[in-house]
């Protein structure tokens, strides 16, 4: 069998051919090229292409090991019967762990009895996950949690308005990911996974980092590799003729087919900025995506049921361990000899613009400590996720106030909505509140947190909007305890005597916040008259010249 010598240039046949031309920055080249941008082909073997990047490692993924590309054909199809076959020889999941995910394939966190199918699906969710997690790991990941929380994540839709095998097919795609992600560090060695650790990447998707740094699309790499596995001959040990030339020739429109998401809310950047918004430490509050803002099964329930998940992943036993060492020489073909992934290559690491500051530092130390102990910080599963609005009178905050109120009338509970402001008095606070109003909201998030209290067994619901207006629904809570519980809050917050696990400091401003209240029985009260009643007393407080807070009942 001739082997082909891939050349990644602008000068290739290719670009003849009026192709896409692919070049790769030469420090991620010297890394990879050894093992990624090599083929096994039956044609001439003096011929240069000009190979995508991606297409090299889809093929690299796929060469890698028969246990590879049976999880790569579970999270392609499932249903296929080869799969249904594999995962009776797989073993059974320790039970916790089968049980907990046999929940969440039931759509709502519910007690009813899973089908047979959902529990064979859960098995080999189990058996995946276990395996990705135990290698992420191994290999030092401080983001192994968030991986495991964004395959997650899309299997609590499925009570929403997605159907449960559109659910399952972005988690899978998303573990395809992870998995890929794996295998690349596997070839690498230790320079990827500095990167990905540093604390300056915390926050950012690896999928980003990559297409930033490197230009290499990782959602269309696990996608192809999810496409062309079924093309593998286990026999041959290769990718059939037909498929090896398509992915020599794959331009990256063809690569990335598909990729695009069925939802906004599945796209990794909003799944990422949930999952480190429920793991990420007390630095840092991301904003929850508006795609996010109003799903079925109540927050505090994903955050609970999800933290029990990772729990169990990093207690639970690996039936199939990937078993990749971190930087292990590949052979590089028939009779030559084993070569260094990293052997004469400049370290990436080293090619970083280093930013340690002291308290990213200690954020890179904590998250690795976290994510390799097994079980995720305890703080995170009491964490409120602020959701990101246009205004007041935004559509998807009147719909989800509308749920909320429908729920408490059902149950009889009281219900009051908090709206408020802070107006900075000096432009170092200005500059401090902008700071805090865009991405990371940590004076909002020090509050929200302080009003949960008010009512401990009932999760509040925030919002933020492109107007910098706080507002908070209350749910058990009276307007008056509201009323007197935000001014302490908000007191406490100038003061700087709550939200001590976050950044340090008081403000120098005046807060106008507006209270509007609701006591059972709830009657024909709308979340529109609710909202009205809410603004109106945050406007007139507003006007008042100094910090106030206004409140009214509604009936």
């Amino acid at each position: 069998m001739a082997r082909y010598r891939q050349s990644v240039n602008h000068n290739g046949p290719a670009a003849r051919q009026g192709k896409t031309a692919w070049s790769l920055p030469k420090q991620l080249l010297s890394l990879v090229s050894v093992h990624a941008i090599r083929f096994e082909m039956s044609t001439t073997p003096d011929m240069e292409l000009s190979v995508c990047p991606e297409a090299a490692i889809v093929h690299r993924c796929l060469k890698h090991s028969p246990r590879v590309r049976k999880f790569f054909r579970w999270l392609s199809d499932l249903t296929a019967p080869q799969c249904r076959v594999a995962i009776r020889s797989w073993g059974q999941l320790d039970p916790p762990l089968q049980s907990a995910l046999e929940m969440l394939l039931l759509g709502d966190l519910g007690e009813k009895s899973s089908t047979s199918a959902q529990s064979e699906e859960a098995q080999g969710l189990g058996t995946i996950l276990t395996a990705l997690y135990k290698q992420g790991q191994q290999f030092g990941w401080a983001t192994n949690q968030e991986w495991a929380l964004i395959s997650l994540l899309p299997l609590y839709r499925a009570a929403d308005d997605v159907d449960a095998s559109t659910a399952s097919r972005v988690a899978r795609q998303r573990m395809a990911e992870w998995l890929c992600l794996l295998l690349l560090c596997h070839e690498i060695g230790e320079e990827l996974v500095s990167l990905l650790n540093e604390p300056a990447s915390f926050g950012t998707p690896p999928h980003a980092m990559l297409e930033s740094r490197f230009n290499l699309h990782l959602e269309g790499i696990a996608r192809r590799a999810l496409d062309l596995v079924w093309e593998y001959s286990e026999n041959e040990d290769q990718l059939n003729a037909p498929a090896q030339n398509a992915l020599v020739e794959m331009p990256l429109s063809t690569l990335l087919h598909d990729v695009s998401q069925l939802h906004h809310w599945s796209h990794p950047a909003s799944l990422w900025t949930i999952a480190h918004g429920m793991l990420g430490s007390h630095a840092a509050a991301p904003v929850l995506p508006r795609s996010w803002v109003d799903t079925t099964i109540p927050w505090h329930e994903v955050v609970s049921h999800s933290h029990r998940v990772l729990e169990l992943l990093g207690t639970s036993s690996c039936r199939l361990p990937l078993e990749l060492p971190l930087g292990m020489a590949v052979a590089a073909g028939d009779g030559e000899e084993a070569k260094s992934p990293s052997s004469g290559a400049p370290s990436l690491f080293d090619l970083l613009q280093k930013r340690q500051c002291e308290q990213k530092q200690q954020l890179h130390d904590e998250r690795i400590k976290n994510s390799t102990a097994g079980t995720p910080s305890e703080r995170w599963a009491s964490k409120v996720l602020i959701a990101e609005m246009h205004s007041h009178n935004d559509p998807l905050l009147v719909r989800s106030l509308n749920k909320l109120l429908q729920q408490c009338k059902t149950a009889d509970r009281p219900l009051s909505l908090a709206m408020l402001a802070l107006q900075p008095l000096d432009p170092e606070t200005q500059e401090r509140l902008a700071r805090q109003g865009s991405k990371n909201l940590i004076w909002q998030q020090k509050l929200v947190e302080y009003l949960r209290d008010l009512a401990p067994h009932a999760m509040p619901r925030a919002y933020w909007t492109a107007n910098a207006e706080l507002i908070v629904a209350l749910v058990d809570v009276e307007r008056g305890q509201a009323t007197y519980g935000l001014r302490e809050g908000l007191d406490g917050l100038v003061a700087d005597k709550i939200g001590g696990q976050y950044e340090s400091g008081g403000y120098n401003v005046h807060y106008f916040a507006g209270v509007a209240g609701v006591a059972p029985p709830l009657g024909m009260i709308t979340s529109d008259r609710l909202i009205d009643a809410a603004y109106r007393c945050f406007r007139a407080a507003s006007t008042h010249g100094s910090s106030l807070v206004k409140g009214i009942d509604v009936f």
